[in-house]
């Protein structure tokens, strides 16, 4: 789609933009994000819902391992995923999966198509809606905190990071990864581990946490005291907002 003027669709008063899902990091995620963006929806019948096409590709080679020098780039794959929604000419891609914005200007080199930046729409969302805010904890995979992808996005808007501690982060590593982790389809047994963790770094002096890995988020709800913020969720009501509007202007 490169090139291409973006097509306007109109239902109603309200324009309506095709959005695409590279997915598959994991499924479900992907699977989340597209629920997410369901519920979230102003609709009273099917035709007020947004088009959505989605790439699920769980071929896409392991981000931990590539960026630890471990294992093939995934950017031969991601690309792959892009042409196959650019010819399906969507308007706007999001991609749940917080590791995979190391690549982000890479993979927005690639296509004309708009891609949101889900760690910077978490950080937009924070300092303007929640400014009291100056110290979050971050729950996320070690590469994902090691990266800097938070600590970047949110010195925008003056909020701290803090990560958790080894042992906590030992522990974070084995819900996800682990041979009956999250990744593996165990996603309730770890609900008690992660609140547990989450409510660690509440009492060490976050205000709220985040869930920094899309898996994580699969996990936690809202915890008495503090928020859960969850990227993913956020991500869902940009990719709405952006989709759904009453003139390009405001697209």
């Amino acid at each position: 789609m490169a090139g291409q003027e973006l097509e306007w669709r109109y239902s109603g008063n309200v324009i309506s933009k095709t959005l695409g899902i590279l997915g598959g990091m994991g499924p479900e995620s992907t699977a989340a994000l597209f629920s997410l963006i369901v519920r979230n929806t102003p609709a009273q019948k099917d035709q007020d819902h947004i088009r959505i096409i989605i790439d699920n590709n769980p071929q896409i080679p392991s981000r931990v391992d590539a960026i630890a020098g471990a294992g093939p780039s995934p950017l031969e794959e991601l690309e792959q995923s892009l042409r196959n929604l650019e010819r399906c000419h969507v308007d706007l891609i999001c991609i749940p999966c917080n590791l995979v914005h190391y690549y982000y200007d890479d993979l927005q080199r690639m296509t004309s198509v708009p891609i949101l930046h889900m760690i910077e729409e978490c950080a937009r969302y924070v300092g303007q809606h929640l400014n009291h805010v100056k110290k979050l904890g971050l729950m996320a995979a070690l590469p994902t905190i090691e990266s800097g992808l938070y600590k970047k996005a949110f010195a925008k808007v003056g909020v701290e990071i803090a990560a958790p501690d080894q042992e906590a982060q030992e522990r974070i590593t084995q819900c996800i990864y682990g041979p009956k982790g999250i990744k593996s389809g165990y996603i309730s047994r770890h609900k008690r581990t992660l609140s547990e963790i989450a409510q660690g770094m509440i009492q060490s002096g976050a205000q709220a946490v985040i869930a920094g890995c899309t898996e994580i988020g699969l996990v936690l709800g809202n915890l008495r005291g503090a928020p859960i913020i969850d990227p993913l969720e956020i991500l869902a009501k940009v990719a709405i907002q952006k989709c759904k509007c009453k003139s390009p202007k405001a697209c």
